[in-house]
């Protein structure tokens, strides 16, 4: 059963208003039609409107409730953003606003398998359910994403450098293999963006920590207050727990920026202070 039918309107350039508004009639009504009974969720994604051209020169076109339009559109979700992604991402919260579950941050490495009681607080999910989604976020701490393709589990945990060191992401790999069998060959591993030892310092009897992990975790190690790896450190315990190094995904595209120095990408705590939104990773299994 289809999750979701999505009906993409970015960019979309048409040559007259009334051809716009006939397009996106038939469009819909074909999707009514084809998809409604199926389903859970019929949306229209735009960015704040539909450009169409006029004499050689562009135009926009407004979603209207007019021309046969206002009792269709009632039918569908209808989300406007001004990128793509940022469109996506609402989407992607209205899907599963019923069905998500993200983690209840302590910086620990709580872990919760999904299925028993729900702790207080946990730094990280595991589940091997249909139809759900896990998430974890991050402002500047580590959302990790697990997979096992071969098990067919996932899970997520939330490393900031406390849990780092506390081990979270290894704790969430051995909930995966104790609860559903999992191989440490089969766990895949996405750290999502994070802050970079370029932004990040903190006092060197913390810093010490990540100094005996290994040396390359720290910067100026002299300093007073020395510039921390956390993203390091992870793969490092990740492939000290057995995970190994080609699944292990932490470079590609922009994962590997710091979350401080790229505001036009990401949010960063360390960077906005109170006022700062989150990163989020999530997963979900197909049913």
């Amino acid at each position: 059963m289809a999750e979701a039918v999505l009906i993409d309107l970015f960019g979309l350039k048409l040559n007259s208003q009334k051809n716009c508004h006939q397009t996106l009639l038939k469009t819909l009504n074909a999707v009514q039609y084809h998809h409604a009974a199926k389903a859970k969720f019929l949306c229209i994604m735009c960015c704040s409107n539909i450009s169409y051209e006029r004499d050689g020169e562009q135009d926009n076109c407004e979603i209207e409730t007019s021309n046969g339009l206002s009792a269709l559109l009632e039918e569908f979700e209808i989300v406007s953003c001004p990128s793509m992604a940022a469109t996506l991402y609402t989407i992607k919260q209205k899907i599963d606003e019923k069905n998500l579950s993200s983690i209840k941050t302590h910086h620990s490495n709580d872990i919760w398998i999904m299925g028993r009681k729900e702790p207080d607080s946990y730094d990280g999910i595991t589940t091997n359910q249909r139809g759900v989604t896990i998430a974890a976020l991050g402002a500047d701490c580590i959302p990790i994403v697990f997979a096992d393709p071969v098990k067919k589990a996932c899970g997520v945990a939330h490393a900031g450098w406390k849990g780092t060191l506390l081990g979270v992401a290894m704790a969430t790999v051995n909930a995966m293999i104790a609860e559903y069998g999992c191989s440490l060959e089969d766990i895949v591993v996405v750290l999502g963006p994070s802050v970079g030892p370029c932004c990040f310092t903190l006092p060197r009897e913390s810093a010490e920590a990540f100094h005996n992990l290994h040396p390359a975790c720290v910067q100026l190690f002299d300093s007073p207050n020395p510039c921390i790896d956390i993203r390091k450190a992870t793969r490092i315990l990740l492939e000290q727990g057995g995970i190994l190094p080609q699944n292990i995904q932490d470079q590609n595209q922009d994962l590997n920026l710091c979350t401080s120095c790229h505001p036009d990408k990401f949010f960063s705590h360390v960077r906005d202070g109170l006022n700062f939104g989150t990163q989020i990773g999530f997963i979900s299994i197909k049913e």
